[in-house]
């Protein structure tokens, strides 16, 4: 079985420097955890463009992250996963009990204690009254799941005109995967094939730095005028080409001397990606992947083999759990997502007594404008739309509250669920990093953006040993 090391070029490469995860502190492991604000680094990247200048940031913090195979990283992700599976696996919203609740009645009572405003809190400080088993597995968590910064040494500047189209949180991922991976693509160019394109902003932006010829994968003709047309304005080595990226036959646009790039390309999109590039040898990888839960096969949601033996057997629900992060909302927004969450718990609730189903029931869709019906109206009408016959007599108005009560309960409960969020990513990024070390690839795991800029900030970056000999 082939083995890389985690944080460090498989074989030949020294460590990489953590830089800036994302807390100053030290965990069990040694490793540090996930809160630190990033500080400006002494250097830019852009010059004249100052946002993606602004987004290059950096730790002052720096500490070497202690060698790690990524193979063992994933099997010890694999255990902490399966050994404490009843904590996160279960949905709160379909299980009126917990399994653990039983097992844990300090834990229940803990959770029952929180205020509303403890439950908010971004930086979890509420873990430091928790049960103290909890406290350690929390940091444990955070210690397997931790990804050191990739090394993002100053470049030059990417270009004012180039990037003009570019806005907001999309300036700052790109500026750092492109700090992250552009020199081991400048030190000897090959053509750069960009996944999944869109208008090419990515390839773009790297083949302006390393002279390369472009190759930009995209499906929608229309995205892929505008992004040749803008390549030809800028004068670049540029060819879009619509493709659809899932069929087979587009791997045939690979070829051993190119270095394939994708940013946040969502569930099969990057499967397909990782598939062709090894099938084709190309020379490099350089992959932000996204969208785990948008994977359609179950056996594809491990794609090593490593991955694959572990059966772990992630469904679709526990993919979800990565992109069901809390996100912090304000007046009207938060109070009418409370509203719908409550009238939802509400209703299924009611469904149960009234079908005698202990069972939670999928709740379909409904119209917004609902929401400003009563709770009574509210329930008729959804009734009428799952097919649900509701005694004409019956008084909801209980229901509401018992919605409201189920709502309390089920944020205390989806907080222990969430601890595990960064564990489920983290298994998923090295399983996919695993799958280039079993083809050959000298891999490196790593932090590209600020979690501010996007929560999937995870880039991997594999390049075949002695790759640039073998294209001469």
């Amino acid at each position: 079985m082939r083995l890389a090391k985690f944080g460090v070029c498989a074989g030949r490469c020294k460590p990489n420097a953590v830089q800036g995860l994302r807390s100053g502190a030290v965990g069990s492991a040694g490793l540090p955890s996930c809160r630190h604000r990033a500080q400006p680094a002494t250097q830019g990247i852009l010059g004249a463009a100052p946002q993606l200048t602004a987004a290059l940031t950096v730790s002052s913090l720096t500490q070497d992250l202690a060698p790690l195979d990524i193979g063992h990283r994933l099997l010890a992700l694999t255990q902490l996963l399966r050994d404490h599976a009843e904590l996160w696996r279960p949905l709160p919203f379909v299980e009126l009990q917990a399994p653990w609740q039983l097992r844990h009645p300090e834990l229940t009572s803990w959770l029952d204690g929180l205020s509303d405003g403890q439950l908010a809190d971004p930086n979890q400080r509420w873990l430091e009254q928790s049960p103290p088993w909890l406290a350690d597995l929390a940091q444990r968590i955070l210690a397997l799941s931790a990804l050191p910064w990739l090394a993002r040494p100053p470049l030059g500047a990417l270009g004012a005109v180039a990037m003009r189209r570019i806005r907001g949180r999309k300036v700052e991922q790109m500026a750092g995967f492109c700090a992250a991976v552009l020199p081991q693509m400048a030190a000897e160019p090959g053509e750069t094939v960009d996944w999944c394109s869109g208008k090419g902003h990515l390839g773009r932006t790297l083949v302006r730095q390393t002279g390369a010829p472009l190759l930009a994968l995209e499906l929608d003709p229309e995205l892929v005028r505008v992004g040749q047309q803008q390549c030809d304005h800028l004068g670049l080595r540029a060819r879009f080409a619509c493709a659809d990226v899932l069929d087979p036959a587009t791997a045939q646009w690979l070829h051993p001397g190119q270095w394939v790039v994708a940013l946040h390309a969502c569930g099969d999109l990057h499967a397909a990606l990782l598939r062709a590039a090894i099938e084709r040898q190309v020379r490099g990888v350089a992959l932000a992947p996204c969208c785990y839960n948008r994977i359609a096969a179950a056996e594809g949601r491990a794609l090593s083999l490593l991955g694959r033996a572990a059966h772990l057997d992630l469904t679709a629900t526990d993919l979800d759990l990565i992109h069901r992060e809390p996100v912090v909302a304000n007046g009207t927004d938060w109070q009418r997502a409370q509203q719908e969450q409550a009238w939802r718990l509400g209703f299924d609730l009611l469904q149960r007594q009234v079908t005698g189903s202990p069972t939670y029931r999928t709740m379909p869709n409904f119209p917004r404008p609902w929401l400003r019906l009563g709770f009574g109206d509210f329930c008729r009408s959804f009734a009428a739309l799952d097919d649900l016959q509701l005694p004409p007599s019956l008084d909801l108005a209980p229901w509401e509250q018992l919605g409201w009560q189920r709502l309390a309960q089920v944020r205390r409960l989806e907080l222990v669920r969430g601890l595990f969020r960064p564990a489920v990513e983290a298994w998923l990024v090295l399983d996919r990093a695993q799958l280039l070390v079993e083809a050959g690839f000298q891999v490196q795991v790593g932090q590209f953006c600020a979690r501010t800029a996007s929560p999937r900030n995870a880039l991997i970056v594999a390049e075949r040993p002695g790759g640039r000999d073998r294209q001469s």
